[in-house]
């Protein structure tokens, strides 16, 4: 056969599967009922142009599957305050005539409608534009939404109360007594009525009794988020705080200003299992079309180490030469340099004392040595020794007194610069010619911007400055903050497509947070410093990444701060293979044989990523248990669409040394090779329906000790 006949034969039915898949979701426009219907095989949301009211609402959100209908009369869609008036786009509203849509085609075959609504003459709603993104997906039953707000009038108008989502779902049952809520990243079951906020970017509302549901997501950032289930049955609402809540939305909007909104999603669900909620549609749509920065990259992190535990800020050159040198055999792959190496924080230049030869001479010594430099910044926190403090005072965060305000600790000598400055600028540029000049492969960014994780007062949140030109008050400047810090983290990517970029916990403004927004724009999250040995610190490593994984891809939580020289230091390191693997500690004080185990154990580590993609995958089911003192946990790390991966099993201070877990998520029609990379052998073959119904059966001789296997068809 012809070569260019052959190319031209497989690139038609390439196309022909490509139209197929796109064919699957489908957004029509039925002029006879002014209708919009958006749907794939699995579900139809039906949008309903109301012309005799002046309204536009969803009618219908069906499950084809199944049948059930979850809709319910009387929805808003959506929901605001303009100069504290609520406008709504339901019948109660009356405040919307229709003006035009279309229809927009993305990326992996999802579909965009676009609803343009006009405020009405006489309304609250005046002066006012309101477009609708409606996004589908032709293989998962959802709808993404956003909203933007345009102010089409002569005066400035304030933004509040901002509801993205607001329409009336009821589960199968119809009877809220069945109703459970899994809040708190999916972890903790509650009754309704509900409200989610900070730790939950995605909640499952669920019917016991016919068991089935649906999961909402917010991607708004940080402490801006909010859920509320059945708090008026049976409304639901994706939104930001209102204005009564401590930490409110509010935006200020000039004529001929917009405001996006953050995004929101809801998944349809049918199974006996409500954890499988979390493990189906939502990680498919988390991998596959929500922006994840980590999975957009050409290679994930498999390795890092990090100065800060034991070493702290007593950091120089002639240390992290050693420390290079130790580590260099043990296959780390980027070497972070944590705080310590500056002269002033603000003024960010090179210790001249600790770094004779500057920052340049110690980068290249560590990538020659085979590892990538990272290193440590604060964004917003300053001396005020510094020079940047007594030449720009005026771009200092002010407290409710008009004070100038340190928002991290109560630290005197320091101070918040606000990001709604030309701060801002500064900082990106600092940022950026020390990742050029130094070839930088990692940034930490640390320290409050927002809102402390330590201190709990809910009005040391924000800047009170009615000067910064970025803000007009304090609630205006909290969501406007997280927006200048996520922007920070896109510029740096844009001009360094390959950095990864770590945003702390504290950035993010409270305790262990993560959530959609923050891995929309930067790779990951410190989450944590867990600073108890092995097995304590072990273990509660993993219960961190068991308490989140189910809403959040576990590959993206960094959790610091194990050892490397603790006594069972392995515990930890095999630990951290249900994320990202991260040690510290002092490797001078590893033996050759210890640097050997870590090299191997890396590499095989690499090689499974390499083949099964696996940092983008992490099952639990209700196969693993939430991680405790005296009981055995794990995870699965199982790519479904390349049929193979890893299992991890911990076995903590138990006195059992072996348990029969299932398998769930392999193809009974299969057939499985399982190898232990410690034993360094296959430990059985075994057919896809044995792993499901009769499991594999996990030996741990010693107790606080683990078992990673592959598993592959």
């Amino acid at each position: 056969m012809n070569l260019k006949y052959l190319i031209c034969l497989i690139l038609f039915f390439s196309m022909i599967n490509i139209n197929k898949a796109y064919s699957n979701a489908r957004i029509k426009f039925l002029k006879d009922k002014n209708q919009f219907i958006l749907q794939n095989p699995y579900f139809s949301r039906t949008l309903q142009v109301d012309t005799e009211n002046n309204a536009f609402y969803t009618v219908g959100f069906k499950n084809l599957i199944t049948g059930s209908e979850f809709s319910v009369k009387g929805s808003d869609e959506f929901a605001f305050k303009i100069n504290g008036k609520e406008i709504t786009g339901g019948i109660s509203g009356k405040a919307f005539s229709f003006s035009n849509y279309k229809i927009e085609i993305g990326e992996d075959g999802r579909k965009i409608l676009i609803v343009i609504l006009s405020g009405l003459d006489n309304s609250p709603a005046s002066g006012l534009q309101v477009s609708l993104y409606y996004e589908i997906y032709s293989d998962i039953p959802m709808v993404r939404k956003w909203i933007t707000v345009k102010n089409k009038g002569k005066e400035e108008k304030i933004l509040s109360g901002l509801e993205w989502e607001r329409i009336n779902l009821n589960v199968g049952n119809r009877n809220i007594s069945y109703t459970e809520v899994y809040g708190n990243y999916g972890q903790m079951i509650h009754r309704v009525p509900f409200t989610g906020g900070v730790e939950d970017p995605a909640v499952l509302v669920f019917d016991s009794f016919k068991e089935e549901g649906f999961i909402l997501g917010n991607e708004a950032p940080g402490i801006m988020k909010r859920i509320e289930v059945y708090n008026y049955a049976p409304r639901i609402s994706i939104m930001s705080n209102p204005e009564s809540e401590r930490f409110p939305f509010k935006k200020y909007l000039k004529p001929n200003e917009s405001f996006i909104s953050p995004k929101g999603f809801i998944i349809l669900y049918k199974g006996k299992k409500w954890q499988d909620a979390f493990d189906g549609y939502l990680a498919d749509y988390i991998r596959k079309y929500m922006g994840v920065k980590l999975f957009e990259r050409k290679e994930m992190p498999t390795f890092l180490y990090n100065t800060w535990n034991p070493f702290r800020k007593n950091i120089n050159e002639k240390l992290i030469k050693e420390l290079v040198n130790a580590i260099a055999p043990t296959g780390v792959e980027y070497f972070i340099i944590d705080d310590g190496w500056q002269d002033n924080r603000g003024d960010w230049n090179v210790d001249r004392k600790k770094f004779p030869n500057g920052l340049n001479t110690v980068c290249d010594y560590i990538i020659s040595k085979g590892m990538k430099p990272g290193l440590w910044f604060s964004v917003t926190d300053v001396y005020t020794e510094s020079k940047m403090y007594q030449e720009h005072r005026d771009w200092i965060v002010l407290n409710k007194n008009g004070k100038e305000e340190n928002l991290h600790t109560n630290i005197e000598e320091e101070v918040t610069m606000c990001l709604c400055t030309p701060w801002f600028d500064y900082i990106r540029d600092k940022i950026s010619s020390y990742v050029s000049s130094c070839n930088i492969g990692y940034i930490k960014l640390d320290i409050s911007t927002v809102r402390s994780a330590y201190i709990q007062d809910p009005q040391r949140a924000g800047c009170y400055a009615s000067h910064h030109d970025g803000h007009k008050d304090r609630e205006e400047s909290l969501i406007l903050l997280y927006r200048k810090t996520m922007q920070l983290y896109d510029e740096l990517k844009k001009k360094h497509p390959e950095l990864y970029i770590d945003c702390t916990f504290e950035i993010w403004g409270y305790f262990h947070i993560i959530d959609y927004a923050l891995i929309q724009h930067a790779d990951g999250d410190w989450l944590s410093n867990i600073r108890f040995q092995p097995p304590k610190g072990s273990l509660v490593i993993r219960q961190l990444c068991y308490e989140r994984s189910r809403t959040i891809p576990a590959s993206t939580m960094i959790i610091g701060n194990q050892k490397m020289n603790d006594p069972n230091h392995e515990f930890s390191f095999l630990s951290l293979f249900s994320t990202t693997p991260i040690m510290l500690g002092d490797p001078r004080e590893l033996t050759k044989t210890e640097k050997q185990w870590y090299k191997e154990w890396h590499e095989w580590l690499k090689s499974q990523q390499e083949k099964y993609e696996i940092f983008k995958f992490h099952q639990i089911s209700d196969i693993f248990q939430k991680p405790t003192y005296s009981g055995w946990d794990g995870c699965a790390r199982f790519n479904k669409e390349k049929d193979g991966g890893i299992l991890c099993f911990y076995r903590n201070n138990s006195p059992e040394s072996s348990r029969i877990f299932h398998i769930p998520w392999v193809d009974e029609k299969s057939i499985y090779r399982i190898y232990s990379p410690r034993l360094k052998k296959t430990i059985g073959t075994f057919s896809g329906q044995h792993l499901k119904t009769e499991g594999l059966k996990v030996e741990i001789p010693e107790r606080n000790q683990a078992e990673i296997l592959s598993i592959e068809k």
